[in-house]
Parts: structure tokens; sequence; C-alpha cells
């Protein structure tokens, strides 16, 4: 499997046709949405040497608001919304969660970096704008593991950074 944090890369080594003497290597970028850069049906490729993505989706297809905990599994027990300026401004914690019992946390931050990804204004790491779903994708994880998430401690405040251990449980 090639699993790992949205926005890192990985290097791909692909042997043509079964031939272990004809190697070719291949930078893939990680990337939530799997369908990104394929061609539909029938569509001519691209010119040689560039890259093809895709119509990128409108910012006004964000949900309002979402929290960590929406799809099941493991989470760090927040609650969040886009802000005006597409940033994801976290709006509430669960009692007794993983980020409120940090002290770390705290309704108004804005999710800055999660798993050293950069998420601040909406932007992702490559350039497309990011949904709240993805976002809530991006906060879960299996039960017991421990994420790195960078903070902006208010509007224009310092950043701060929280490792919180994702569960499932509700107290």
């Amino acid at each position: 499997l090639i699993q790992g944090p949205v926005g890192t890369f990985v290097e791909v080594k692909v042997f043509k046709q079964g031939d272990y003497s004809r190697v070719s290597q291949v930078v893939l970028e990680r990337t939530l949405n799997p369908e990104e850069g394929r061609q539909p049906a029938g569509a001519s490729p691209p010119p040689q040497g560039v890259a093809s993505r895709g119509p990128e989706p409108p910012r006004q297809q964000r949900a309002p608001g979402l929290s960590s905990s929406m799809s099941g599994g493991a989470d760090i027990g927040i609650e969040f919304k886009t802000d005006e300026t597409g940033c994801f401004q976290i709006t509430g914690l669960k009692p007794g969660g993983p980020a409120q019992n940090s002290g770390l946390v705290d309704v108004g931050d804005i999710l800055y970096e999660i798993e050293g990804v950069k998420v601040l204004y909406g932007i992702g790491p490559n350039g497309r704008p990011l949904s709240n779903i993805e976002i809530t994708e991006m906060l879960r994880g299996p039960e017991g593991s421990v994420m790195n998430l960078r903070l902006q401690k208010g509007r224009m405040g310092r950043l701060a950074t929280a490792n919180l251990t994702r569960t499932s449980a509700t107290p």
C-alpha cells in the first residue's frame, strides 16, 4: 500500500511489462481524492509536461460545520466550521474528549496543520480548496493513534502544537 499523510510524496518503482530490467521511477503525491487527475472516458490526455487535475470544487459546496466524530471511529473530539476567510475554526469541544482533556485546544482556535499538512485558509498542499469533510477525514484515525495538530491561537495568535490520542469512547 502507498498510504501516508496527505500532501507527502512517495517514490515508486515501476517495472515495464513485468521486465525487471526496464525500471522507471515515479514520484506520486498522496491526496484525499483518489479521482483527482483522472481523465474522463474519451477525453484526450493533456499535452506533454502539463498536469491535469480536473475542475476544482467551488468553495460554496463546503458544509457549514462538522464534528471530527461524524463518520464513526476514533477522533479527537472537536467541532469546527469554515469561517469567512476559508479557515477551519474550532467551534466546540466534546466534553471529556481528547482535545478538551489536553487543555491545549480552545474554541476559536484555527486549524493550521494536521499531521504536518498545512490547511490554513482552507487550501491544501496541492493548492486546491479543502472541504470540511476532507478535514474531518484527516482528523480521524485508528483508536489510540496519536495525531499532531498545530493551531493558530485566535485570529492572529501564536502557533501551538497539540499531540492528541484519538478515541471513540464517549464519556
